[in-house]
């Protein structure tokens, strides 16, 4: 499978980048940019449509509360502790 994976991929690279272009309402042709991803109502898809982006973001601001929680509050019980992270993630 990876060798299929592979020669497909290689034959990839053989064509052009394609030129996307849409008319407006004028009538007139715009021509579409070729973006790795794109954020839109807050949520992020690059171009295979995976949210890994997304995801590493979300993971990044949680990360930084949990270490904002352990900075701030030092004596902290499980409880206490998992109350703070679900009020603020």
């Amino acid at each position: 499978m990876d060798r299929l994976r592979e020669g497909i991929e290689g034959k990839k690279k053989d064509f052009p980048e394609p030129k996307l272009t849409i008319v407006d309402k004028t009538g007139s042709t715009i021509l579409l940019e070729l973006v790795d991803s794109e954020q839109g109502l807050g949520i992020i898809i690059d171009s295979q449509l995976k949210f890994h982006g997304q995801t590493e973001k979300k993971v990044a601001k949680a990360t930084q509360l949990v270490g904002l929680i352990r900075q701030r509050f030092k004596d902290l019980d499980k409880h206490t502790f998992t109350k703070l992270y679900k009020g603020l993630v």
